[in-house]
């Protein structure tokens, strides 16, 4: 396992995607002691580790940290949103069990018109609204009913 920084440097040889800020790296020794200057304990870094169980950093700002905790939350959010309820999202290559049990890997293609979020959502309103249907007596559950149709609900 190995820690890599990337810090801002004009002179730095690596780039970020857009090609507009250059990166200098970081490691070892040279990490911990611009670590310790004052320099180095006034920049903001996002850390991950990878697969392998490195830690890389990257120099960013507040505002970056922040959007970024956003993004994190909200795949969380997904994440537990799919734990509940068992709905999943489709991967562009997923694993699919045969009639004779064997397993083979297919291409799909993902539909970018659709808010998978959106549709999770509509998903879990639907089997609440199945529930709360079952919870009523005939005459209600027939008026409710047409209520959900008279509204464009389809519960089906």
């Amino acid at each position: 396992m190995s820690t890599e920084f990337y810090i801002k440097d004009n002179q730095g040889t690596y780039l970020s995607e857009n090609n507009d800020v250059r990166y200098r790296k970081l490691e070892g020794k040279e990490l911990y002691d611009f670590l310790q200057t004052d320099e180095g304990k006034k920049k903001m870094f996002h850390i991950e580790t990878d697969e392998n169980g490195n830690k890389i950093g990257i120099e960013t700002n507040h505002e970056n940290l922040k959007k970024l905790e956003k993004v994190m939350k909200h795949t969380v959010y997904l994440q537990r949103k799919q734990n509940e309820k068992g709905y999943g999202f489709v991967s562009t290559s997923i694993l699919i069990n045969d009639s004779e049990s064997k397993i083979e890997l297919i291409e799909t293609i993902a539909d970018i018109t659709v808010d998978v979020e959106d549709e999770v959502l509509r998903k879990i309103d639907k089997s609440r609204i199945r529930c709360a249907l079952n919870r009523l007596n005939e005459d209600e559950y027939r008026d409710k009913l047409q209520c959900a149709i008279n509204c464009g609900i389809n519960i089906e």
